[in-house]
């Protein structure tokens, strides 16, 4: 089927315009900056800032820890109205350890809010010093994953933004239809 080229145009435009806004809708949403701290020998502390850079407002997370290298993970602090808890790792289960948090009054973690406040312990049994660690967004409902991610530096750069699958998968396709219809315009 010939598309006439201001309908390929169209095509191209409608899809370009959904790539843009759904890649907008993937994009990570939530920034988790770790700021991590010897204790001596295998301890170690963490302190945790949350923040959203959307219209996002985040009611439920979880911090996910490695069950080779974390033992003994402990909530030290979290701010007022979160109920937040800790669970172990069971490497028979190939498990990971996670600390989870649930607001439990109204508000939330936004863009223009960020929330500190969030502290662990734990006994770090690699050989160098933790890092990166995973999260989930949670819906506080129904506790699905909203999104995904790994946490950053507390002084590092702020994680940037990429486009989900979809998009670029939608983008790829009206650039091909669109150079499709310039060859067959040429000729």
């Amino acid at each position: 089927m010939k598309l006439p080229t201001s309908a390929a145009r169209t095509v191209c435009a409608l899809a370009a315009a959904s790539s843009l806004c759904a890649a907008g809708g993937s994009a990570q949403a939530a920034v988790v900056q770790a700021q991590f701290s010897a204790l001596g020998g295998n301890a170690w502390a963490a302190a945790f800032t949350v923040a959203a850079s959307g219209p996002q407002v985040i009611e439920s997370f979880t911090i996910y820890m490695d069950a080779a290298w974390a033992r003994n993970v402990l909530v030290q602090a979290s701010p007022a109205q979160w109920d937040t808890l800790a669970v172990q790792a069971d490497p028979a289960l190939a498990s990971d350890a996670f600390v989870d948090a649930l607001l439990m009054g109204l508000g939330g973690i936004t863009a223009a809010a960020p929330l500190a406040g969030f502290e662990i312990n734990f006994d770090w049994l690699g050989a160098l010093a933790p890092s990166a660690l995973r999260f989930t967004v949670n819906d506080a409902v129904s506790f699905a994953v909203l999104e995904t991610g790994f946490t950053v530096p507390l002084s590092g750069p702020a994680a940037v933004p990429e486009p989900g699958s979809w998009p670029l998968v939608a983008l790829s396709l009206c650039l091909v239809a669109a150079g499709s219809a310039y060859r067959k315009r040429g000729a």
